[in-house]
């Protein structure tokens, strides 16, 4: 009972058995359903990582989304973690993709092991597009340990949902797909 308070405390307390504000390599894989061309049915096509990164560089007018790759935030923004954009070579940040935010809001709590090495949480989905939350996921952190104690690996997976808003860039649709985490990438991104 002692080893889930003393887990339980770190995790609202902002800490966690890994690094408080770190970067890790992220694969997205899932489908996305909108309408066609002639809004009569609603199609699904499987999407990526490669489909995302060129999704935001048409958004943000760039021509090469080869040099980009995508990076899960532990706490990248103050509300929370965030899934960005940064330059595949130098790990440099280039955009915000989307916000996990305000999953302890309103009294809810994360699920988290008695040795605090596995967390479940639910949170909600930001898009750059609105203010307001476009989805939610649900994100299960895991820290490996060494033989002294110190974490040596995070995983990092979620399962997420969201819509995108009708503007010049996107047609209204909704992606549903999971992500892991690879290897850490040096650096604070910003």
């Amino acid at each position: 009972m002692l080893n889930f308070l003393v887990g339980l405390l770190a995790v609202l307390s902002g800490a966690s058995v890994g690094c408080a504000q770190q970067r890790f390599q992220l694969t997205f894989y899932g489908v996305f359903s909108t309408t066609n061309a002639a809004g009569a049915q609603i199609v699904t096509t499987g999407v990526n990582t490669r489909t995302l990164l060129r999704e935001f560089a048409r958004s943000y007018y760039l021509t090469n989304a080869n040099s980009l790759t995508l990076a899960y935030h532990v706490n990248g923004a103050l509300a929370g973690d965030t899934i960005e954009v940064i330059d595949a070579k130098t790990g440099n940040f280039v955009g915000p993709l989307y916000g996990l935010y305000e999953g302890d809001l309103y009294g809810r709590m994360p699920l988290v092991s008695s040795d605090g090495t596995q967390i479940k949480r639910l949170e909600y989905v930001y898009s750059q597009q609105d203010g307001w939350p476009v989805g939610s996921g649900i994100i299960t952190e895991r820290f490996f340990l060494g033989a002294n104690g110190n974490t040596n690996r995070t995983l990092i997976q979620g399962q997420i949902q969201f819509l995108t808003l009708p503007d010049p860039a996107h047609k209204l649709g909704f992606y549903s797909g999971t992500f892991i985490t690879g290897r850490p990438i040096p650096g604070t991104g910003q």
